[in-house]
């Protein structure tokens, strides 16, 4: 929390509290009961949030500390802004109910709203954006802690193309780390485009953004990174859409045989194909 010591800077700081939805209350026979590990830590917690000077223990301090120096270090968060954020699984259920008119009779239209339905990404995106503090403290948030924060906003789902980024171009992507483990053996791993996009779209599919991206990919490649070490001469592994699907295993290239050539076969047999369709 401090920056090197340096107190000035700390006190003028943004603190991203992370996974805050985990220490809310929890429903209990349809009505909320008073969760110690959640409400608890809520309540711990505003005291730092109001504005205020808080004890911040000094881990450079030597246990025996011979010259006596003090083991706290005293932080004012007055001027800290604090972002709260998290999944809040179940948040859109509680928007829903809200926001979607529903009435009793002959002429209801009751919400036919589920947060597990095959379009439920882009509806939870939709009703996430009508977020109010109100729905949060529905959600099991006291509401001293959530009205320490002007603000409640939602971020947007990511899409295909920034599903696709978040793959390939960070320096420790998820594509980058396979294509160092396959070169540890001397084998170079290659993907498609399309595999890429399958990927993605499966993800999507799925609701589970980029944290289900590598489950994904380790179940295309499970088989073949097994495999290909105790294969004699492989060079390359080639991997596309239907290796993502599991309708194909990916392709082992071996010895003098080239992938470019087994792609020029591809792109003929796919031509042949539309010929023939036409």
């Amino acid at each position: 929390m401090l920056l090197g010591l340096h107190v000035d800077k700390t006190q003028r700081g943004i603190i991203y509290l992370d996974e805050v939805d985990k220490i809310a209350r929890k429903q209990q026979g349809g009505s909320l009961s008073r969760d110690v590990s959640g409400e608890g830590v809520q309540q711990a917690l505003l005291k730092m949030l109001e504005g205020s000077i808080i004890q911040v223990k000094d881990k450079s301090v030597p246990k025996q500390n011979p010259g006596g120096r003090p083991e706290f270090i005293e932080i004012d968060t007055s001027n800290i802004l604090f972002v709260c954020g998290g999944a809040f699984s179940g948040l859109q259920d509680i928007i829903a109910k809200r926001t979607i008119n529903s009435s009793i009779g002959f002429e209801a239209t009751l919400s036919t709203y589920k947060s597990d339905s095959k379009d439920s990404a882009r509806k939870d995106s939709e009703l996430f954006e009508a977020v109010e503090p109100g729905d949060v403290v529905k959600y099991g948030l006291i509401p001293e802690f959530v009205g320490r924060f002007p603000l409640v906003v939602s971020t947007h789902a990511l899409d295909i193309e920034q599903l696709i980024q978040v793959m390939t171009e960070p320096e420790n992507s998820i594509y980058r780390q396979y294509r160092q483990m396959f070169a540890m053996n001397g084998i170079e791993l290659v993907f498609s485009e399309d595999a890429f996009e399958t990927i993605a779209v499966l993800a999507t599919s799925r609701n589970t953004g980029a944290r289900g991206l590598k489950s994904i990919v380790e179940q295309a490649l499970l088989d073949v990174m097994f495999e290909v070490p105790s294969t004699h001469d492989v060079h390359t592994v080639y991997v596309n859409a239907e290796t993502i699907q599991g309708t194909k295993p990916a392709l082992v290239v071996c010895g003098d045989d080239k992938l470019e050539n087994y792609l020029d076969n591809e792109e003929v047999e796919e031509e042949s194909g539309t010929e023939a369709t036409g």
